[in-house]
């Protein structure tokens, strides 16, 4: 076995690494959604109110997210994981015995533990272990969290209808932690062995030439967070997947229709993330997220004129799931196109902890824009509108972009 395992141990911490995504996003986080709309259907709770929970679990996350780092990379990588997931699937768990608000609102603090860093961990563990198609294999681990949120969510949807919701939590908060921490405490390694003399010798190398070439290549300080708020003006609205099942009550469509829809999020979470690194390398990183952001927004649409045509929501959910891939895959691509190798790495830290707290804000008051209105149009529309303007946007940072490549270019043939 550990002959096995040492000829393919990057191949194993990879299956790992779908394990973790699987588990503590695609069951313990995606499937939250699916429950809370039995919990609002039992308690009458309205649909702002728990979205505070989303609000609280995000701040968490962000919170931690850099302890936590810091702990799995600098310490025990196998160890932070096995506590984060005990950690995420007692709290969710424990939702079972809830009756009052404030009690889900306690279990947000701890939730948001189980999501603060896998988005900065995962790809960092990727480019420690493997050398070629990082994209590719980055956007691979991601859309693990989208396929076991399809699939669940309508293990989820069943357990519920014939179990109630208090048990299906138990065990929704039992199978998140066995399909993330049994293969993380078998396969997980942060990095292989490496000579750490040799490591120091490149990264000194590495550091010297950034110092050279840092003046030609150095972007305007509005790039940043105008390239940040473009993604965090679409991202934020990604939390309408959990409001999915919701959303179906509200046009007086069942459960399992809910849960249908939640689960072609997920699909499209995956559809996403894996064809955005593929259309990146064909059309160029610009043109593949504003194909994106167009398709996104053409989705929020059709939520809005198509509530009485249900197979047309159901594309409309499957494309709106693309969205995750905004917030996840297109980040580390486009800061790395803009930054380059030696800066886009604590770009991505930044941008990472920024859009857990705005998006937790933008996640816990959509919702209340339900509440107030009685229809999800005005919260798809504002969506829509997001999406519309982040097109120009985006047309600046490719500019930007051609225009740091023209000068180094300049600069190398000088």
């Amino acid at each position: 076995m550990r002959a096995f395992l040492g000829k393919h141990r990057a191949g194993a911490v990879f299956i790992s690494l779908l394990c973790i995504e699987a588990g503590l996003l695609g069951i313990l986080v995606n499937c939250t959604g699916i429950l809370f709309s039995a919990v609002i259907a039992e308690f009458g709770f309205r649909a702002g109110d728990l979205s505070l929970y989303y609000l609280i679990r995000s701040l968490t996350a962000a919170a931690s997210c850099g302890v936590l780092t810091r702990l799995f990379f600098e310490r025990s990588a196998k160890a932070v994981i096995t506590a984060v997931g005990a950690v995420s699937a007692v709290a969710f768990g424990l939702m079972s015995c809830f009756n009052s608000l404030w009690q889900w609102y306690l279990s947000a603090l701890f939730s948001g533990i189980g999501i603060s860093f896998i988005l900065v961990m995962l790809p960092i563990v990727i480019n420690n272990w493997f050398a070629k198609n990082n994209g590719l294999l980055i956007g691979l681990a991601m859309s693990a969290s989208g396929i076991a949120g399809a699939g669940y969510g309508q293990v989820c949807s069943v357990l519920i209808s014939r179990y109630g919701w208090r048990t299906a939590t138990v065990l929704t908060a039992a199978s998140g932690f066995l399909v993330a921490v049994i293969p993380a405490l078998l396969f997980l390694r942060a990095a292989p062995k490496l000579d750490l003399a040799a490591v120091r010798a490149q990264e000194a190398a590495a550091r010297a030439e950034l110092r050279e070439g840092q003046n030609a290549t150095q972007l305007p300080r509005w790039v940043f967070p105008l390239c940040a708020g473009v993604l965090i003006s679409v991202m934020s609205f990604a939390s309408l997947s959990n409001q999915m099942p919701i959303y179906a009550q509200s046009l007086h469509y069942s459960l399992e229709v809910g849960a249908t829809l939640a689960s072609l999020t997920m699909l499209g979470n995956v559809l996403g993330k894996l064809s955005i690194g593929v259309l990146a390398d064909r059309i160029g990183i610009y043109r593949a997220v504003k194909l994106l952001v167009a398709v996104v927004g053409c989705a929020l649409l059709l939520l809005v004129f198509a509530t009485g045509l249900l197979p047309v929501l159901y594309v409309a959910a499957l494309l709106f799931g693309t969205i995750y891939a905004v917030g996840t895959t297109v980040p580390s691509l486009l800061l790395l196109d803009l930054y380059g190798k030696q800066h886009y790495k604590p770009k991505v830290s930044r941008y990472q902890s920024l859009s857990a707290v705005i998006a937790a804000f933008a996640g816990a008051l959509l919702p209340y824009l339900y509440d107030f209105t009685g229809s999800f149009a005005p919260v798809f529309g504002l969506g829509a509108a997001m999406c519309a303007l982040a097109l120009p946007a985006l047309g600046v940072l490719h500019r930007v972009s051609a225009r740091r490549r023209a000068e180094t270019a300049q600069k190398n043939a000088a």
